[in-house]
């Protein structure tokens, strides 16, 4: 396996190489082609994006033809190498039904949907990758759940990642976010991870300061590739 990815929904691609493979023009003129065709099994005709490390040979390729920049994103890291302080909250693993309920309406007061049910978050919790996971759950001095947070582990000696992350809409500019992601970084740590990486989109300005007031690095920002219709 040299190439991987996941449809965003039916019409973005988000797709990652093997760093061995960043150069190989054999592989890019494979995916190119196939992300390109508009009759092809991988994007559909009409207007499509794509995402893809920078200085890949895949996106040199991409750019020169008729792929253009899209939207813009903001990755931030958290180094794990040294102890991360206790949050001033109550946080705790989500794990019984209860829990999975708070956990929900948080999310979905956070994002403004409905769509998050906790038939969702049992589908979510039942996938493989799960095993490695920790769905956090935050409660303000009154016991209210006010802010949650997935980190997903990919096992002792490498990154861990956070996604998603809501905070109540009833419950903001507390600092909530900045705390549950403080938390994120102790429990991953504990599970061996070296680092936290969560990406945003660069026009979410609250989010970018939310993670770097929890001490995440802000790195370089990436661009979708857009193909119009």
């Amino acid at each position: 396996m040299v190439a991987i990815g996941y449809l965003d929904g039916p019409d973005v691609l988000r797709l990652t190489v093997s760093p061995e493979m960043w150069a190989s023009e054999e592989l890019a003129g494979r995916v190119v082609a196939d992300v390109s065709d508009p009759q092809g099994a991988v994007l559909p005709a009409g207007a499509v994006a794509v995402e893809v490390p920078e200085g890949t040979r895949i996106k040199q390729l991409l750019s020169a033809g008729a792929w253009t920049d899209g939207e813009p994103w903001t990755p931030l890291r958290l180094d794990l190498g040294s102890p991360v302080a206790e949050p001033e909250l109550q946080v705790e693993v989500v794990a019984s039904a209860g829990q999975v309920a708070e956990c929900t309406a948080v999310h979905r007061s956070a994002w403004g949907n409905q769509r998050f049910t906790d038939e969702r978050w049992q589908t979510m919790a039942a996938g493989p990758p799960f095993r490695e996971a920790r769905c956090l759950l935050a409660r303000n001095a009154h016991g209210v759940p006010v802010a949650t947070l997935t980190a997903w582990s990919a096992g002792p000696g490498k990154p861990g990642l956070i996604e998603p992350l809501g905070v109540h809409a009833d419950h903001r500019r507390h600092g909530y976010g900045t705390m549950i992601c403080v938390a994120a970084g102790v429990h991953l740590r504990a599970m061996g991870s070296t680092s936290v990486l969560v990406c945003t989109p660069s026009s979410l300005h609250s989010a970018i300061a939310t993670y770097e007031a929890a001490g995440y690095e802000r790195l370089s920002q990436r661009l979708d590739l857009r193909r119009e219709d």
